[in-house]
């Protein structure tokens, strides 16, 4: 990674003394990492806690009860890694999707509370006292503009990239170009994106990658975010 793009990346965590988490997937979720990702920098941001580095937005949350609110694809079927057939649901949504929800209903700002497990539950119950991030509001962008104004102003975005073979074994040493839809979080930005993926540290450098613009297809961010201390809603906005 090029010291431009590592500075971009740096800068946007050390202006803040945010620590975004690494993701590691498990099935066809990125939209819920990527988002969860993207919510745990905003959280982190606001909160005046002690640990706040160590606050993960639940991916679980999103990945369970995002389409209750949005039509989501539902990818459904049967594998056995033992001798016994088991039964396995996935939910597929772009990144506007989970902050939507987030919008509407709030999300548990605390993984515990809701643990990811990587496959979708239905009919999963959500503690009630859980404390909660609510996004205030879900802003679209498309252009590199929109995307410089958003990072420099303190705001990760999402957006997806497109994927070829070669994705998960990409060291970081170059710009990256690929060919099928993917969701990840974009943090940094100087003629080429720096991205967060999901798939654990050993993809590019410790999860990072810089990806060409042109190959990348932003989605939206969070304009502002409060957090939901066991309260029965969420009047009160902080910066």
């Amino acid at each position: 990674m090029s010291d431009v793009a590592s500075n971009c990346y740096k800068n946007l965590l050390q202006d803040y003394q945010v620590c975004l988490p690494i993701r590691n997937q498990k099935g066809g979720d990125c939209w819920a990492n990527a988002a969860s990702a993207l919510l745990s920098f905003e959280v982190q941001k606001i909160s005046v806690r002690p640990d706040r580095k160590s606050i993960q937005v639940s991916t679980q949350h999103l990945l369970d009860h995002t389409h209750e609110v949005a039509w989501v694809d539902f990818y459904y079927w049967n594998y056995s890694p033992c001798k016994h057939a088991r039964e396995a649901y996935y939910v597929d949504a772009d990144g506007y999707t989970p902050l939507n929800y987030a919008r509407l209903r709030g999300v548990c700002f605390r993984e515990a509370y809701h643990p990811y497990t990587g496959r979708f539950t239905r009919n999963a119950k959500i503690p009630l006292r859980t404390p909660k991030i609510w996004v205030k509001d879900v802003v679209k962008v498309s252009t590199f503009d929109e995307v410089k104004t958003a990072i420099d102003s303190g705001h990760p975005v999402l957006g997806y990239i497109d994927i070829y073979p070669g994705l998960k074994s990409f060291d970081g040493k170059r710009i990256y170009s690929y060919k099928k839809k993917r969701n990840e979080v974009l943090v940094g930005h100087k003629k080429f994106y720096v991205v967060q993926n999901s798939w654990g540290e050993s993809w590019g450098r410790k999860g990072i990658g810089e990806i060409d613009c042109n190959n990348v297809r932003p989605q939206c961010h969070a304009s502002e975010v409060c957090v939901q201390e066991n309260l029965p809603t969420h009047e009160t906005w902080t910066r």
